[in-house]
């Protein structure tokens, strides 16, 4: 509530001006300056008065009035008049009021009075800060003799107030996730809530859906976390990982929100690449066996990153061997060939070729097999017909081994066309070691032995997947390690084919 000074003091402030004879003096009406008590040849009176209650300790204003002790009949003067602020706040709509007395006249002051009426005269103040003053310097003219009582009193108005902060609690969160990243790398998304505001929020929820394409490491799709005050200026932040499922791209986005309806949003992108591998194979479709089968194909990147530590594996079919391979090969076993490119650029590819050669008939498939990291596999098949030509397996096995000197030893020759052709003229021929002896033989040949060699009489034919047996009984003669060896030889064949067993005689 407001405590209005239509208040004055019980008596004002007054001051008795005694005026001595003498000769006037003529009147300055130019904006006074009144010196400071105890400036000057003349001596000076000064007066307090608190107001409202006469004590400075529980009074609003202090009005201190100060002038000459005596001045010429006539003559102008200068005084002045100080009011203070004795209060804890500021003081409003201050006025001083001022009673001159019946022989004097105000001819000049700073700041300008307002006339009131006969001898009341008035300066608006305005409002006193805590402990800040305001001073009138006035002039007065001294027209008549004996003492002049100069008066004054104040007005003023001080509110009762009281103070209510209002803040504004405010959210602002921001997410942070790589432009660009591959889709076998870790996606770190790194969430941030602010209270930029001036008060504090309250319930906060941070929540972020991933979208699609998107898990965490633990294959979550929604994840929350909850702040129960957050203060203003402070920040909580979470980071969240995740990994992709496809490549292409991803909008993050993430919803703050608190008590009071506050929200916020924020959105950020993420660009998947991955290397796409393609491989195109052809070859040769039909050869003779023997002969050589040669594929070709070409390895390509058809993806928005580079493929890097590329494997190109070439699975060698049963019964094919690798006669040339380009570029040279990073390694090699008889059944595949590898070709290790440590980056394939997006956009770009390879050729790669391969001769290989089959000694039997049949269709064989060459499958290449491409890999790399942060990529899915390709892979291309191809298959070839090797037309049939006479092919002869050779298997020669003992019946009981290790064997004790004196006793026997069957041997079994097996031959096998494998081929899609006739074998005519198929001969056998065994050697034995000194440590052994020729007793027997059978088979569908007859067999006669010259020393320590064992021929068989040639078999005619021998048509495709027929087989052929023979068996030779020889005697331990002596210990040791020995040696069975057979040779087979045909019409087709340019060479012998042989196979050697090893027998162990005790």
């Amino acid at each position: 509530m407001d405590r209005r000074g239509m208040v004055r003091s019980a008596w004002g402030a007054a001051l008795v001006l005694l005026l001595a004879r003498g000769v006037p003096g003529a009147p300055d009406v130019a904006a006074p300056a009144a010196p400071a008590p105890g400036e000057g040849s003349a001596a000076w009176t000064v007066v307090h008065q608190a107001i409202p209650t006469g004590v400075a300790s529980s009074s609003v204003l202090d009005i201190e009035l100060a002038l000459p002790r005596e001045v010429r009949q006539g003559g102008a003067f200068d005084y002045r008049v100080r009011v203070t602020n004795l209060a804890a706040c500021p003081v409003e709509e201050v006025i001083l009021y001022q009673n001159l007395p019946a022989g004097a006249s105000l001819s000049a002051s700073f700041p300008q009075a307002e006339v009131r009426g006969a001898g009341r005269v008035s300066w608006s103040l305005g409002t006193l800060g805590v402990r800040g003053s305001a001073v009138i310097h006035a002039r007065a003219v001294a027209g008549a003799l004996g003492p002049l009582t100069f008066c004054a009193d104040a007005t003023y108005r001080v509110p009762v107030c009281a103070t209510v902060l209002a803040i504004r609690p405010e959210l602002l969160l921001s997410l942070a996730a790589p432009p660009e990243s591959s889709r076998c790398e870790e996606i770190p998304v790194t969430i941030t809530v602010r209270n930029t505001g001036t008060g504090a929020c309250t319930q906060v929820q941070v929540r972020y859906v991933l979208p699609e394409g998107l898990v965490t490491a633990d294959n979550r799709r929604d994840c929350v976390f909850e702040v129960p005050v957050l203060g203003p200026g402070e920040v909580r932040q979470a980071v969240i990982r995740t990994r992709a499922l496809r490549s292409g791209p991803v909008e993050h986005r993430a919803v703050a929100a608190a008590a009071g309806g506050l929200t916020s949003e924020a959105v950020a992108g993420t660009r998947v690449v991955e290397p796409r591998l393609r491989v195109v194979q052809t070859g040769t479709a039909s050869q003779y066996a023997g002969r050589d089968v040669t594929y070709s194909f070409t390895v390509s990147n058809d993806g928005d990153t580079p493929a890097t530590n590329v494997r190109v594996e070439d699975v060698i079919p049963p019964g094919v061997r690798v006669v040339g391979a380009s570029p040279a090969v990073t390694s090699q076993t008889p059944t595949q060939v590898i070709w290790e490119l440590p980056v394939l650029a997006a956009g770009a590819s390879r050729e790669f070729a391969l001769a290989v050669r089959s000694a039997t008939a049949g269709t064989f498939g060459n499958r290449v097999h491409v890999s790399a990291d942060c990529g899915d596999d390709a892979s291309a098949l191809y298959e070839s017909v090797v037309r049939g030509i006479p092919a002869l397996l050779l298997e020669v096995v003992d019946e009981d081994d290790p064997i004790e000197v004196g006793s026997q030893e069957t041997y079994v020759i097996a031959v096998t066309n494998q081929g899609s052709a006739a074998a005519t003229n198929i001969a056998v021929r065994c050697d034995i070691e000194e440590t052994m002896e020729y007793r027997s033989g059978e088979g569908p040949t007859a067999l006669t032995a010259a020393g320590r060699t064992i021929t068989c009489r040639p078999l005619p034919r021998l048509e495709p997947k027929d087989r052929a047996v023979w068996k030779i009984t020889c005697g331990a003669v002596s210990a040791g390690d020995v040696r069975f060896r057979v040779s087979v030889t045909a019409d087709q064949l340019k060479r012998p084919v042989e196979e050697t067993e090893s027998t162990h005689l005790y």
